[in-house]
């Protein structure tokens, strides 16, 4: 019986033309041929003029990275994780055109960010074009169709809707792969927000901005598998991915909206509004051709402009440059029960502006248009829902079947409120600020009386002085180290300290701190008004929870109290040489001679007497409130020795 003869034995299909990368976060990365295709075109390369975290090198000189590394990022960690889908579950079928269609969809995810990444859709597109839908996804499908129009790059028109879904999210029509839900949770999830877009800006941002990092995202896809059509994760995995959104959340809160960083937002946005008219940057949106040269260099092409029509914007980019910023007045974190209470009807720069002392033509006076409130919104990423209620995992030794862990079987420390939200005001006028948070806390004290809370609405914010300089003469304060000055801090990326400074006059006389001591009082004590608000930054040195300097005790102005007298520090004892007898019998050291015993006691008195001794007894003696110009460790130092009567 003879054997039918095999066929032509087929040659392997050559590889795909690689591209090796070296990548600071992931090290080594290849791209095959078709994504480099896609790199190599002037919508992609777009990408090199914008920041992955937009205005945050204004405050943060690590955060220059841009949204060009990101796409290779996330392009890579998508092969990763459909390349180990394909080797561990054979079964799911996943073609080699499934796993291009994923690749480019991560790597062209970010096309259609405009400048300073979010700042534009969310805030600037939203002020002059209100009602706008337009969002950076949809400017990535656009630049996408511009891109495969343009330029010769081999995806199908199939190839190109499919991407498009992926980019979004989830199909929007019927084609064989809309079946296979799990490839949409790669790039952009939308079930529970774990993707490898997530994985990558997470990791790269914590680099960049020097951020020690607890996240493991490739063990998150060594240990990924699809159960029913969706990407289920091992249950070992669950305190990993708490961490992932963890540190998102962190992330958010101390990077993205620094209270610095936001206020340079609120700058480069007025800044490309009075520029819109002139050119016509939202109108840029709506042609590719023109949106691919709309970039972070669009500040530079304001600043070197000439036109009389840009001067109000370069007018605001010049503050910038000079760190002449908006300032943070205030903040309050709102409790879960008002989060749906107050709103824009409630607290608004109209509402607040009608609170404040100021009459009208005074330099203090502010009017709403001077002021800005934001409504901050935090989560982990699914609004007020915890993503881990609708993450499914599986077990070691039951791979097919799926099910959602209580995130108290996970831990007792994950959250049930998974939403914060935070009310802050800016202020565009720097000397104006302390009469807004003024005006600020006045509101809220009454919403307090009004809704009778029990815990209350209090300010965070360290009570501001009156003006940019103090009422109290110049001779008596230093302003090398401005408490209200961020600039010092914000150049060497870390958030403004409040720094409390205060020197005294060029003798450093008690006379001297007496009568600035005396100053601050009398301010305190005032009933005019105009002097409730904190006129020294003595009184700020040690705030107690019954002063008025309280920033966390909220007060309407008809309220405020004289600030109670500091307490002094305890008797220090006497020195040695002049103790009673008695308490020498009790002296545990061995007897002296008497020759030698009288030179100790001459030269003790005579040290006790000196001029620097006498300084020092007086400045241990002084209040708490009031500080030396000295150290702190110094002035240890100086206690300790009094003590031990050296």
């Amino acid at each position: 019986m003879m054997l039918d003869s095999p066929g032509p034995t087929l040659a392997p299909a050559p590889p795909c033309p690689t591209k090796v990368f070296n990548d600071p976060v992931h090290g080594h990365i290849e791209l095959d041929d078709v994504c480099v295709q896609v790199m190599d075109t002037p919508q992609f390369q777009r990408l090199r003029s914008l920041k992955q975290m937009g205005v945050s090198c204004f405050v943060f000189p690590g955060a220059t990275h841009t949204r060009f590394e990101h796409s290779l990022g996330v392009c890579h960690l998508a092969g990763e994780l459909i390349d180990h889908l394909r080797k561990r579950q054979p079964e799911l079928a996943i073609s080699d055109n499934d796993a291009k269609c994923v690749r480019i969809a991560a790597l062209c995810h970010d096309l259609g960010h405009g400048p300073f990444s979010h700042l534009f859709d969310n805030g600037f597109l939203k002020a002059v074009v209100p009602g706008s839908l337009w969002q950076h996804e949809q400017g990535s499908e656009d630049m996408l169709d511009y891109l495969v129009a343009d330029n010769p790059v081999d995806i199908s028109p199939s190839e190109l809707r499919f991407i498009k879904d992926l980019i979004h999210g989830e199909p929007r029509s019927d084609y064989p792969q809309a079946r296979k839900l799990y490839l949409f949770d790669i790039v952009a999830n939308k079930r529970n927000s774990v993707d490898v877009d997530k994985f990558d800006y997470i990791q790269r941002d914590c680099l960049h901005m020097g951020l020690k990092l607890s996240l493991d995202a490739g063990r998150l896809i060594k240990f990924a598998r699809v159960i029913d059509n969706q990407i289920c994760y091992h249950q070992k995995e669950a305190m990993n991915l708490c961490e992932l959104f963890h540190t998102r959340y962190s992330l958010f809160k101390r990077v993205y909206t620094h209270k610095v960083s936001t206020a340079i937002e609120y700058m480069v946005t007025d800044a490309l509004i009075l520029a819109n008219d002139h050119l016509n940057i939202a109108g840029r949106i709506n042609s590719m051709p023109t949106y691919v040269h709309l970039t972070d260099l669009v500040l530079n092409e304001i600043e070197c402009s000439t036109a009389p029509a840009l001067e109000p914007a370069r007018s605001i980019i010049l503050r910038l440059r000079r760190r002449d910023l908006y300032r943070l007045a205030d903040q309050v974190i709102l409790p879960v029960d008002l989060h749906d209470y107050i709103d824009d009807t409630v607290i608004s720069a109209e509402i607040i502006a009608k609170y404040q002392d100021e009459p009208p033509g005074s330099k203090l006076h502010f009017t709403k248009d001077e002021l800005i409130v934001q409504r901050l919104v935090l989560s982990f990423a699914m609004k007020d829902k915890h993503p881990l209620d609708t993450i499914r995992f599986y077990r070691k030794y039951n791979n097919v079947d799926s099910f959602l862990i209580p995130k108290d079987q996970i831990s007792e420390f994950i959250p049930n409120k998974c939403e914060e939200v935070v009310i802050r005001i800016y202020s565009k006028d720097y000397d104006k600020t302390p009469a807004m948070q003024k005006a600020f806390r006045h509101l809220l004290a009454e919403l307090n009386h009004t809704l009778e809370l029990d815990s209350g609405l209090r300010g965070t914010e360290e009570e501001l002085a009156p003006t940019r300089s103090n009422s109290i003469s110049q001779a008596s304060i230093t302003d090398n180290e401005d408490s209200d000055d961020q600039d010092h801090d914000i150049h060497n990326g870390h958030e403004p300290s409040s720094k409390m400074q205060a020197t005294f006059d060029a003798a450093g006389s008690p006379a001297g701190r007496s009568a600035v001591s005396a100053r601050s009082t009398l301010a305190h004590s005032s009933n005019d008004p105009q002097s409730q608000v904190v006129t020294s930054r003595f009184a700020t040195a040690t705030p107690t929870a019954d002063s008025p300097n309280n920033p966390f005790l909220v007060r309407p102005a008809s309220l405020e109290q004289a600030r109670p007298a500091s307490k002094p520090r305890a008797s220090l004892p006497p020195p040695r040489s002049l103790r009673s007898s008695t308490s020498q019998q009790h002296d545990p050291k061995p007897a002296q001679s008497q020759s030698q015993s009288a030179r100790t006691t001459r030269d003790r008195a005579q040290t006790a007497t000196s001029p620097k001794r006498i300084v020092e007894n007086v400045a241990l003696s002084l209040p708490d409130d009031l500080s030396l110009h000295e150290s702190p460790n110094k002035r240890q130092r100086l206690s300790n020795r009094r003590k031990s009567g050296i």
